[in-house]
């Protein structure tokens, strides 16, 4: 089963290369509102993901401290972190 951050990652990945309508960006926030209230999630917060703070450490201990390392969306499953962090510099 592919996880779901690769999957987002990808999907990342094909929107870098191609032009997508408005409605479909993720800088609209009135239309991605109106989803999320839609399916009854009215319990989040918007952030900037140039703030996410990603490192090495979080890998680490999931490889000797978690008993789900490998497994489903776990590392090493998961983009690495010079890629994860590629990814939510170029989020907007």
């Amino acid at each position: 089963m592919i996880n779901l951050f690769k999957q987002l990652y990808n999907r990342y990945a094909l929107f870098k290369k191609t032009t997508l309508p408005t409605c479909y960006k993720m800088n609209d926030k009135n239309r991605i509102e109106q989803i999320l209230k839609g399916k009854g999630f009215t319990d989040y917060k918007w952030i900037n993901p140039k703030e996410i703070i990603v490192s090495q450490w979080v890998r680490v201990k999931c490889e000797f401290g978690c008993s789900d390392y490998g497994l489903r969306a776990c590392p090493p499953n998961t983009p690495t972190v010079q890629e994860c962090k590629d990814f939510f510099q170029r989020i907007q």
